[in-house]
């Protein structure tokens, strides 16, 4: 049996002995005994770790994801399998000059956040090369989209951060758009 097969297959015996009540799930981990607050559906976010092989699929160990990532390590990038992304098309977007996101998002089927993450290293952070661009104070001087933060582009809310106001009326817009066509569908009926 594929090891793919023989991965899923052991996860489904674990989750099906948990659910029955056969395979208790700890509370905390037992490698570091942290307890790590609740997944969103509420279970605790403990990990059945097949310290032993797949073969023997009820025999795991609960660890935390910390722990549990440690003695099997997450897939980065283009290994993961659900990628939309290469490490080329990462440098091809890092080394493209600010503002060109939009050429990204139709290229690779990606949305903006994902090319700015990809270029200030919040995704993808295993490929060298992201960048921040930041003024000698530190402050960011472009937004995600790339615009530069100049007076005329921007302003500063109440809380310190920079607001881009390019960004802003291309939301807003979108926005009455979105409206708009749904207020003249509902007249079309």
């Amino acid at each position: 049996m594929p090891e793919q097969d023989q991965k899923e297959r052991a996860r489904r015996m674990v989750r099906s002995a948990v659910q029955s009540g056969r395979l208790v799930r700890s509370k905390s981990c037992e490698e570091c005994g942290c307890t790590p607050t609740p997944a969103r559906n509420g279970n605790p976010n403990i990990h059945g770790h097949h310290h032993r092989g797949y073969d023997h699929p009820l025999d795991v160990q609960w660890l935390c994801p910390k722990c549990h990532f440690k003695h099997d390590p997450r897939p980065k990038g283009e290994e993961q399998g659900r990628a939309k992304l290469t490490e080329e098309a990462v440098a091809e977007i890092r080394a493209a000059p600010p503002g060109q996101g939009a050429i990204f998002i139709k290229k690779f089927g990606i949305n903006s956040s994902t090319v700015a993450n990809v270029r200030n290293g919040r995704g993808w952070k295993h490929v060298p090369g992201a960048r921040k661009a930041r003024a000698k104070d530190g402050s960011l001087t472009h937004c995600p989209a790339g615009h530069e933060y100049v007076p005329e582009t921007m302003k500063v809310n109440n809380l310190g951060y920079k607001i881009c106001l390019l960004c802003r009326r291309k939301r807003e817009l979108e926005r009455y758009y979105r409206n708009r066509d749904h207020v003249l569908s509902q007249g079309e009926g």
